[in-house]
């Protein structure tokens, strides 16, 4: 019989639904603000979606492997799943471009690869990048912030006349801050990210390395990339305006933190967070938006296993030769 290991392989005392509760608790101000931002539209998106992951995950995972699913199926990883890609939607998307995304997510994502802890590619921006493909037009504008609280008409009827696109350079600092301005649902308010991101970090939940590396090279590289003055007060604003609004802070933090899609080694997940950062910097004011959040880190799911691989063979061969100058001496 073969023997499948499943991710996460993180060597730790905390058990893995304990770890999942953890990002739901800090994708919860993310809901929160994006509910105020652009109404209880949000609620039912989020809700929707991470009910439909969890409850696809669970029996098209009991079709694929049978009575095996149910110790797989209840670590909340796909209701994490549900929310992030519903996060990455625009407030005024239509509940039947959720359906396709989480069914999408699930049966071509998650389970052709061997469902829970298998999946090659982050299921949540996999999904979201499979949508825009797909309904390219019903997602290309952004609802107005602040606009009206108790919308549900778009939720049928997808985007309306009134649809803005995303100019956060129009804006305030502390407007882009709070996220009062037309984006992705969980995007918009970076102060509620960062808040999430601190509180994983600290409760010991996810590591660092790669979304720092990740959001680093794309300061470093974007101005190289795009022809940006850093030393003008212009070019200083049009980085620090990219990093604040275009999402990157929130890929960051629930995307590169991902158990099963995110190198565990620090030195692998360095360097996956560069290569990111690197792709991302290259289509920073080349492509549409959703499309520089989600290709580079989808792309560098396909490197995990050859970083992980590699690092794991130098430090093998570098505690190997040292082994052998140790032994050597002792013979002298």
């Amino acid at each position: 019989m073969i023997q499948r290991e499943f991710a996460p392989f993180i060597r730790t005392s905390k058990n893995v639904p304990y770890m999942y509760l953890n990002i739901i608790i800090a994708l919860f101000p993310c809901i929160c603000a994006a509910t105020f931002i652009y109404g209880l539209r949000v609620l039912v998106m989020v809700a929707v979606s991470a009910f439909l992951s969890f409850v696809g995950d669970y029996f098209v995972g009991y079709i694929f492997r049978g009575d095996e699913t149910k110790k797989d199926y209840f670590d909340l990883s796909s209701i994490v799943n549900g929310i992030v890609f519903a996060l990455l939607l625009p407030p005024d998307t239509s509940i039947t471009i959720v359906i396709a995304g989480v069914v999408f997510g699930v049966v071509l994502i998650k389970q052709v690869f061997g469902g829970v802890g298998s999946n090659l590619f982050n299921t949540a921006l996999a999904s979201r990048l499979i949508v825009s493909v797909l309904f390219p037009n019903a997602l290309n504008g952004f609802a107005k912030p602040l606009d009206d609280w108790f919308s549900f008409g778009t939720l049928f009827s997808g985007p309306t006349a009134d649809a803005v696109a995303s100019d956060p350079s129009r804006f305030y600092i502390l407007e882009i801050l709070g996220g009062q301005y037309s984006t992705f649902i969980g995007t918009g308010c970076i102060v509620v990210i960062i808040v999430g991101g601190v509180y994983l970090t600290f409760k010991g939940i996810v590591k660092i390395y790669a979304p720092i590396a990740y959001l680093v090279t794309i300061v470093a590289l974007m101005p190289v990339f795009e022809g940006i003055n850093v030393l003008s007060y212009l070019g200083i604003r049009t980085v620090v305006f990219y990093m604040l609004s275009s999402g990157v802070f929130f890929v960051a933090t629930f995307a590169l933190t991902d158990f099963t899609t995110t190198p565990i080694n620090k030195y692998s997940a360095i360097v996956y967070g560069i290569l990111c950062g690197l792709i991302t910097a290259f289509m920073a004011d080349r492509y549409d938006s959703i499309y520089v959040l989600c290709v580079p880190v989808l792309i560098c799911n396909l490197t995990i296993p050859f970083l992980e691989y590699c690092i794991k063979y130098k430090s093998s061969s570098k505690r190997t030769s040292l082994s052998s100058v140790k032994e050597g001496g002792e013979d002298l």
